[in-house]
């Protein structure tokens, strides 16, 4: 959710009477657009909000830079506030870098990545969670941004059998600067682990084909027997 900051109206709003304004495109304060600067390669962004998905999004990227620029469904004035969600997908590889004769990886992303504006962002609260695969351990993080709760959960999702390892980081009062500011997160992920949800698949539909198998093959009829005249 999003806050405006500045001044509040001193009237009630005209929609029309705002409408009428933008030809003259006065000075005022209120947000009507976000500007999201994101890493290069990232695809698909969608913006919704509690309504639905909003179609006011235009998204920009090419081999040097990626931008999604968003337009709230109405201005957001002094005091008011719009809730809305963002996302996009990203290649894994341009991320994860594996470390050479072990079973561990480092993952290097940025730590916030959000609209950037010229009067200046400020977060009042952040919460960050990174899920890592089934049977990842060992897990450690290293981030410049002063963090406030750090903790290590278990995520379980569809198709999971032990459930996922997810790391959460929360920080509070953030500002612009830590745009720039990275986590680094390094795991331990054993080929055993990557091989569990595979052979647990397969040995639960090798086992439901025995059982039907199985159940297919009883004789569940009732015969009766003829005494034969002597």
């Amino acid at each position: 959710t999003i806050v405006n900051q500045a001044a509040n109206l001193s009237t009630q709003f005209n929609r029309v009477e705002w409408a009428h304004q933008q030809y003259r495109t006065p000075e005022t304060t209120a947000i009507k657009a976000l500007h999201i600067p994101l890493r290069v390669g990232s695809l698909t962004p969608y913006y919704t909000d509690v309504i639905g998905n909003i179609s006011t999004s235009r998204f920009r990227s090419n081999k040097r830079e990626a931008n999604l620029e968003l337009k709230p469904r109405y201005p957001v004035f002094g005091g008011w506030n719009y809730p809305f969600r963002i996302g996009w997908d990203a290649n894994l590889a341009t991320f994860l870098r594996t470390v050479k004769a072990s079973d561990s990886y480092v993952l290097n992303v940025p730590f916030l990545e959000g609209p950037k504006q010229h009067e200046g962002v400020t977060y009042e609260f952040v919460e960050l969670r990174v899920i890592l695969p089934e049977g990842a351990t060992n897990v450690k993080y290293e981030t410049l941004v002063p963090i406030v709760s750090a903790s290590i959960s278990n995520h379980v999702t569809f198709m999971d059998t032990i459930g996922r390892t997810a790391l959460t980081l929360q920080a509070r009062n953030l500002v612009d600067a830590v745009r720039d500011r990275e986590l680094i997160v390094t795991y331990e992920y054993p080929l055993s682990a990557a091989l569990r949800k595979p052979v647990v698949i397969i040995v639960s539909v090798l086992g439901l084909f025995v059982a039907v198998y199985l159940l297919g093959s009883l004789n569940t009829g009732i015969s009766s027997k003829r005494a034969g005249k002597a």
